[in-house]
């Protein structure tokens, strides 16, 4: 399953839509229509490789704080 199948799955199964489940994304794919798949499919944000680790330790945590 890719991503984008990922996270509608994870997003048709949430129950709380008050607090959704943060997803973010890391892709190598800079092309604006697969970008804006992603986006459309739920992801909450999209890193795109190569990444910073600071960055990306951020994304991950700061929903969570």
């Amino acid at each position: 399953m890719d991503s984008i199948g990922t996270t509608r799955a994870i997003r048709g199964r949430s129950t709380d839509a008050a607090e959704p489940i943060p997803i973010p994304g890391l892709t190598a794919n800079i092309h604006p229509p697969d970008l804006a798949n992603f986006e459309a499919a739920g992801l909450n944000a999209i890193m795109l490789k190569p990444f910073n680790r600071v960055r990306l330790l951020r994304q991950v945590w700061e929903p969570l704080s």
